[in-house]
């Protein structure tokens, strides 16, 4: 008989006015019918467009909704940081804002958690929906952090993973961009996670414009080169502080 974990959903949402409101919907609707014990924790990483104001409102209307603001645009993964630091579940799951996956594709990750076959599930997206360049560059990318780190991960930069709290509660996370996707994979697999990959289905993107730039190609990489000096000892760096995210930021 399996156990059905509470779980707590981390969204980071940067200038996601058009795509928030209807993003949260459908995980709220997925909370109803899944009848699990469940919160949203909003990131709202310094967004300069009506998405703190959307989230505040929402949060309002919901109970089960908080929002944490960061005054400045910190990066993808600062807003994770700050995300998993408020999380209560012993289950933390996170996606973006941008309405691309089936929320109610989580019980994919559930299962293999709560039949004890795993304990980080990572979804790899089928049928990608992203232009030919950025699939060229996460597979030179993929490929490359499986070479240096053994990964073992088809599709690293996926925004659909379910991660173990006691895991985010006892690991330092460095990396304050999307190289912070790497950095929970390898960090796991150090820490003797058994991790799995599961397929999930990936939309278009019919709202809001992403904000990957081409800039972040360099910055992947050299997010690669920084967490193979942190983990040879050849470099210290600061843990990426949620403490920033402090309670007049939270609603």
């Amino acid at each position: 008989m399996t156990t059905r974990n509470g779980i707590s959903i981390v969204v980071p949402a940067y200038n996601e006015e058009a795509n928030l409101e209807p993003a949260v919907a459908e995980i709220l609707a997925w909370i109803s019918d899944s009848r699990r014990a469940a919160e949203i924790v909003i990131v709202d990483d310094g967004s300069r467009d009506a998405t703190p104001e959307i989230a505040d409102r929402l949060s309002a209307q919901h109970e089960q909704m908080r929002v944490i603001h960061h005054a400045v645009n910190r990066g993808y993964g600062a807003a994770l940081a700050s995300g998993f630091a408020a999380t209560t579940h012993p289950l933390v799951f996170f996606t973006d804002a941008d309405r691309q996956f089936c929320i109610d594709q989580i019980e994919r990750l559930c299962a293999p958690i709560e039949d004890d076959d795993a304990d980080m599930v990572i979804g790899y997206r089928v049928g990608r929906h992203d232009t030919r360049l950025r699939v060229l560059f996460s597979i030179i990318y993929n490929s490359l952090a499986d070479l240096v780190f053994r990964t073992r991960a088809r599709d690293l930069g996926c925004a659909f993973k379910l991660i173990p709290a006691t895991f985010l509660h006892e690991v330092a996370l460095y990396s304050s961009d999307f190289s912070v996707n790497t950095e929970l994979v390898v960090k796991a697999r150090r820490h003797g996670l058994r991790v799995r990959e599961v397929g999930v289905t990936h939309r278009p993107r019919t709202a809001g414009t992403s904000s990957v730039r081409l800039r972040h190609v360099g910055i992947g990489l050299l997010g690669l080169w920084s967490l193979w000096l942190e983990l040879h000892g050849l470099r210290r760096r600061s843990p990426t502080d949620p403490a920033r995210a402090t309670p007049d930021l939270m609603e």
